[in-house]
């Protein structure tokens, strides 16, 4: 049990990469003022103290896991530089279920607002989520996901829309 000789080592699968990410994606898509610590966006492993951090890495210096990681989080932050509704709009609950959670971050503009579905499953989902009003996404918006470029159509008022959602990650669609 000596802390000096027996430090943790790197992950060895996905799964810590992708609940850390879908804590960032949460925290990030969330109202308030999110705190990103070095290394952080790549997903920096450690242990205890003397091993709770350690310098900064640089990307030739990332394992293929850490690059996926940074890219994932360079997409979530582009996309919360470029939504207001991320930043600033109210947290408006348009589904909630044990595992999949959908969220609209309105702004006055509707192209600023976005919608945010969350899956906490360890396989992907399809999630059927209606479109709070407050969002004013109109039917036959095309709405595209910011973070695999995928698009969707809103549909007719009172429909649900029918997003895919990865394996613990989530999708932050917004009018295109």
């Amino acid at each position: 049990n000596n802390k000096w000789d027996k430090l943790p080592q790197a992950p060895v699968d996905d799964e810590p990469y992708d609940r850390q990410w879908l804590g960032s994606l949460s925290v990030f898509t969330m109202p308030g003022l999110p705190l990103l610590y070095y290394g952080d966006e790549y997903g920096e492993f450690g242990g205890g103290d003397p091993d709770n951090r350690h310098l900064m890495r640089l990307d030739s210096q990332l394992s293929t896991r850490e690059k996926k990681q940074l890219e994932r989080m360079a997409k979530l932050l582009k996309a919360r530089q470029d939504l207001r509704g991320l930043r600033r709009g109210k947290l408006i609950t348009a589904l909630l279920s044990e595992d999949v959670y959908a969220y609209g971050r309105p702004d006055d503009d509707p192209k600023q607002s976005a919608l945010v579905v969350l899956n906490r499953l360890s396989y992907p989902t399809t999630a059927q989520v209606p479109i709070p009003g407050e969002l004013g996404f109109a039917p036959g918006t095309t709405l595209k996901e910011q973070l695999s470029g995928q698009t969707y159509s809103v549909p007719a008022s009172g429909g649900r829309l029918s997003v895919s959602v990865p394996a613990r990650g989530g999708a932050i669609l917004a009018p295109q």
